[in-house]
């Protein structure tokens, strides 16, 4: 049990270190151009250049927040110019979201910028280790928190 604690203990200060580092790299939010995004913001153009037809509920879904909140947040992703809303063909009651052309280069370069972070944090590992940690976190983002396979 007293093992279990301090591995919980030191994950979590090997995520925050992570994090931090991410964070004193490429500031608390994302910058293009002019243009600043907050985390969240930045969150949701990737959420919406990944899915055509993105409506709010997919976002609200996705990260977990009221709709009221991430219509806020649309609204002001939409007064920088990173999306656009149209009516949607199969429901006339709902709005799809499209990144503009400003959205879409928000988006490739944030994944640049988190390619060159990642590619840094794993060049000391060797490759075997490097497939090793790839496939722990890709059982945590499958399974982690979840108690007794059903959330």
């Amino acid at each position: 049990m007293r093992e279990k604690k301090e591995n919980i203990r030191e994950l979590s200060t090997l995520l925050y270190g992570v994090f931090s580092r991410y964070k004193a790299l490429y500031g608390p939010g994302f910058a293009s151009g002019k243009q600043v995004l907050s985390e969240t913001e930045t969150d949701i153009a990737r959420i919406i250049g990944n899915k055509p037809r993105t409506v709010v509920g997919d976002i609200s879904k996705a990260l977990n927040l009221p709709k009221s909140t991430v219509t806020g947040l649309i609204a002001r992703l939409e007064q920088k110019g990173m999306i656009s809303r149209s009516i949607h063909p199969d429901d006339l009651r709902t709005f799809v979201l499209e990144l503009t052309s400003a959205g879409r280069k928000v988006v490739r370069d944030h994944e640049k910028n988190e390619e060159e972070f990642f590619a840094q944090l794993i060049e000391p590992l060797s490759e075997r280790e490097s497939r090793a940690l790839i496939e722990l976190l890709k059982n945590i983002a499958a399974q982690g928190g979840e108690k007794n396979g059903n959330g």
